[in-house]
């Protein structure tokens, strides 16, 4: 049977839900990239007055749509930000282009999306062919969707588009003194109470008095009550496409795609459970986090700085200790970048996928291994990261970062020797390890006095992986000690026992 298949793709995602300083604005873009493949999709196909069952893609059984004469149309997957979808009649595919295309324009003004279509017999031959014709059809086709700017036009607060859009008060709530939005921003807090719904899987059904926070202000709070820092943590799953590359049919891909939602979705209920039931940062019955997208092998959760390495440590420990379905390892990487909570957050998410990417060279060195890495700063940051590392973290030749580490083992880079390392460091009094961190800054002559000055009170560097660091502070021009004296203010050291400290 001759079936026809689209592909629809949503373009710049990440810009599209991180490019607000409003956590508001951030978790409605989430919600309605989740809502463009499914609402969208079903109230397109039901105004096409179209059988479908739409659950059935999520099940590992094979296309129904060529055994089943009453079934029109079908999903054959939904995941990584585009969904396939089949049809028996090509003129019903061109018509479903049509009628969701419009629907996006309104329903989720500021989203750009690209579509491939291809008609054939074998499925897993249409796919193939989606999958190629939608890389040419994005290098050709980048449509304007957005009311163009002009010298009168006033800015949106939280976009930078033009305010088009005036505020339905019963609908959205912001500043008092906002009367016009973009359309783009208006429609993102439109859907913030419904993504705040959606958190409630993630706790305990019992549980009706913790809640998640709803903005960065909440996060930022410390325990003595201190606006500082917020973590933005960025994990994403290793090799991935090469896992999907494995899968010889649909019912495999539908199969590996479920199971890495179903992971990520336990592996953060657990963390947050732990969460809770340790009290892990958490002031009076506000969680510590909140999550902005949960999505298989693309996560991104945001914490109270102090926590947010911890944090992401805990949810890979859930994610990847044990195989996929049973037969499929998984690993996975981590950034976190630890910033004041008024810089701009974009910056922020961009600064902490560049440290996963970092961190997933390393994971391409050695397979099936999960690292983490991250960053601290209270001025800020400018460019990319490899420049950020050349003129603030480099002297004289010398690497003053030693990151990222491997999680759950590994021999020079194992994070828990690290951890425990660092927590060793906290036996120095604060003159000291402020001293520490200025000195490796400084010339031999000084790095060699301070190390004589601690051995004369009896003081030694906790060692790490290699005998010598204790004795020179850098060897092979790397060192680890200046990552200790950073994360000592954002780790939870008193998680740490006495046990783990030996």
């Amino acid at each position: 049977m001759k079936l026809t298949g689209i592909i629809l793709d949503i373009r710049g995602i990440q810009n599209y839900i991180f490019n607000s300083n409003s956590l508001k604005i951030n978790i409605g873009a989430s919600y309605i990239v989740e809502r463009v493949f499914n609402e969208l999709i079903k109230e397109t196909v039901k105004k096409m007055k179209l059988n479908i069952n739409f659950c059935v893609y999520k099940n590992t059984v094979d296309l129904e749509i060529q055994n089943n004469t009453e079934i029109e149309v079908e999903i054959g997957f939904i995941g990584g930000g585009n969904a396939i979808i089949f049809f028996k009649s090509k003129n019903k595919a061109e018509e479903f282009i049509r009628i969701w295309s419009s629907k996006l324009l309104i329903e989720a003004p500021g989203l750009r999306s690209s579509v491939a279509i291809n008609t054939g017999s074998d499925v897993k031959e249409i796919i193939k062919k989606l999958k190629q014709q939608l890389r040419e059809n994005k290098k050709y086709v980048y449509p304007r969707i957005m009311t163009l700017q002009v010298g009168f036009t006033d800015e949106c607060t939280y976009t930078g588009n033009a305010k088009d859009y005036r505020i339905d008060e019963n609908r959205i709530k912001v500043n008092e003194e906002e009367q016009y939005l973009s359309a783009e921003a208006a429609k993102k807090l439109e859907f913030v109470e419904k993504a705040n719904n959606l958190l409630h899987s993630f706790k305990n059904i019992n549980d009706k008095k913790t809640t998640f926070p709803t903005n960065f202000d909440d996060l930022s709070h410390s325990s003595n009550g201190e606006k500082n820092f917020i973590a933005i943590c960025h994990i994403d799953g290793n090799e991935i496409g090469k896992l999907f590359s494995t899968c010889q049919n649909l019912i495999e891909i539908r199969e590996l795609s479920q199971l890495l939602k179903e992971r990520a979705e336990c592996a953060f209920k657990k963390l947050v459970g732990e969460i809770i039931d340790n009290n892990l940062g958490m002031i009076k019955n506000k969680l510590p986090i909140r999550p902005i997208v949960i999505n298989g092998d693309d996560i991104t959760f945001v914490s109270r700085g102090k926590w947010g390495i911890y944090f992401s440590e805990l949810f890979l420990k859930y994610y990847v200790t044990e195989k996929l379905g049973g037969k499929y390892d998984l690993s996975a990487c981590a950034g976190v970048s630890i910033i004041k909570y008024k810089y701009p957050f974009s910056r922020g998410y961009q600064l902490s996928e560049q440290l996963c990417n970092q961190a997933k060279i390393y994971a391409r060195k050695e397979k099936n291994t999960s690292w983490i890495n991250f960053m601290m700063s209270a001025d800020g940051f400018t460019g990319s990261l490899d420049n950020i590392i050349k003129q603030k973290y480099s002297f004289q030749n010398k690497k003053l970062l030693y990151r990222p580490y491997q999680l759950f083992g590994g021999k020079d880079r194992d994070f828990g020797k690290f951890i425990k390392s660092a927590k060793r460091l906290t036996n120095l009094s604060k003159n000291k390890i402020h001293k520490l961190k200025e000195v490796l800054i400084q010339d031999e002559a000084a790095q060699k006095e301070f190390i004589q000055s601690l051995k004369y009170h009896g003081i030694t560097l906790p060692k790490i992986y290699k005998d010598g660091f204790e004795r020179k502070l850098f060897l092979n021009s790397k060192t680890p000690y200046f990552d200790m004296v950073e994360i000592i203010n954002f780790y939870p050291m008193e998680l740490i026992s006495m046990e783990d400290e030996k």
